[in-house]
């Protein structure tokens, strides 16, 4: 499998030097984003707790028409 950098090194080498720099921009940012796995899972606990969030009050919110 080949790497990040010899993935983006095929898709840049046949554009413009412009658009190569815009994807190269592109890529850097996606690098400096964190994972969405990161960070702690369980520092929103308790987030939705006391609300009426569950699977049957978001079928009737999303289709009220069947909840009568």
């Amino acid at each position: 499998m080949p790497s990040v950098a010899e993935r983006v090194y095929e898709i840049t080498r046949n554009l413009p030097e412009s658009k190569a720099a815009e994807v190269l921009r592109f890529a850097e940012a996606l690098q400096a984003e964190p994972e969405a796995g990161e960070g702690d899972f369980f520092a929103l606990a308790g987030l939705w707790q006391g609300r009426d969030i569950g699977a049957a009050a978001l079928r009737r919110k999303a289709w009220p028409e069947r909840s009568r």
